[in-house]
């Protein structure tokens, strides 16, 4: 109980503040890092005053560099980031902060985001297959609208010892998914093999096998394109963002990670860390997947991935006329 005290006291003074200058921290987000979040990092027994919490992180992003607002660090290796924003934004209900948040940690290759605006907090692992964003929220915090003991039990899930247990939940749910996904995927891949739904009979409607694509399909930029994967008896349709070759690459690799396929790796297009420009780089953790320069160069790495996993890819190509 004794140890809850000084928990309730900086609560209680951080709402204070709050509501004494609530103009001031709806919109400046340097005020509230410092007068609304750091007093809950230091009672959560975080040494503010050294880089346990490490200001202004420069950290990649998919078009670049940018600073994340602080970095939670235990025995010098990176367990969390948090992004602050002023009182003026809702966190519960505006998802663009959160979506940056999670680019940055998946870049990066960090599990856990704390999004805050010095009274509202979300705690949310950065990735899990098959997982929404809404379901990956660990924890929600409201210090004004929540009973003030129910408030600090949940914030005490952000000390160093219980993040580092959350952290550990995670690497071990992750790596026992990806074990269960690979043997259920090495014991059925002799099968996929011999199945004779490759032929034009089963495929999806007007596409065509990888070997089976002309000059003209591979030319310029497409009106639709339609990636499908056979995988496990039946074809996935793969949506490709803009219909362009540049995003066809990015959208298989994608759906092999989150169907368990580890390695796939690609020289200088698919790898585990940046070998090109940021800009034209989408990232799925671990993998950094620069985009094609064009339908040949696409078509060129998804058979070097074909011939890795055993699947099977298709294209519908719908050309501009």
């Amino acid at each position: 109980m004794c140890e809850k005290i000084p928990m309730e006291r900086t609560i209680k003074k951080v709402l204070n503040i709050a509501h004494s200058w609530d103009t001031l921290y709806h919109s400046n987000e340097e005020a509230t890092k410092q007068h609304l979040v750091l007093p809950i990092l230091s009672a959560l027994e975080w040494d503010i005053f050294t880089p346990e919490v490490l200001p202004e992180e420069r950290v990649r992003a998919p078009s670049g560099y940018y600073r994340v607002d602080y970095s939670l660090r235990i025995n010098n290796k990176v367990v969390a980031y948090i992004e602050v924003k002023g009182l003026g934004t809702d966190i519960f209900t505006n998802t663009g902060a959160l979506y940056q948040l999670i680019n940055y940690c998946t870049i990066n290759g960090v599990d856990i985001g704390i999004l805050t605006n010095g009274i509202q907090w979300i705690i949310i692992k950065a990735y899990e297959s098959g997982k929404s964003l809404e379901e990956r929220i660990i924890l929600r915090i409201d210090l004004e609208n929540m009973n003030t003991h129910e408030a600090i039990e949940r914030l005490r899930y952000l000390t160093k010892e219980n993040l580092s247990g959350i952290l550990q939940k995670i690497q071990k749910s992750f790596l026992s998914t990806h074990k269960f996904i690979k043997e259920d995927r090495d014991e059925n891949k002799e099968k996929e093999k011999t199945k004779s739904s490759y032929n034009s009979l089963s495929r999806p409607n007007g596409a065509k096998l990888l070997d089976e694509l002309t000059p003209e399909d591979l030319k310029g930029r497409p009106r639709l394109l339609d990636i499908y994967i056979y995988h496990k008896g039946k074809w996935y349709h793969v949506p490709v963002e803009r219909n362009a070759w540049a995003m066809s690459l990015f959208a298989v690799v994608k759906f092999l990670w989150e169907h368990g396929f580890d390695d796939l790796y690609v020289p200088t297009y698919v790898e585990r860390t940046y070998v090109r420009s940021p800009g034209a780089t989408d990232v799925i953790r671990p993998w950094h997947v620069y985009r094609p320069e064009n339908g040949n160069v696409a078509v060129s790495k998804l058979k070097i991935l074909e011939e890795k996993t055993g699947v099977k890819i298709a294209v519908r190509v719908l050309k501009r006329y």
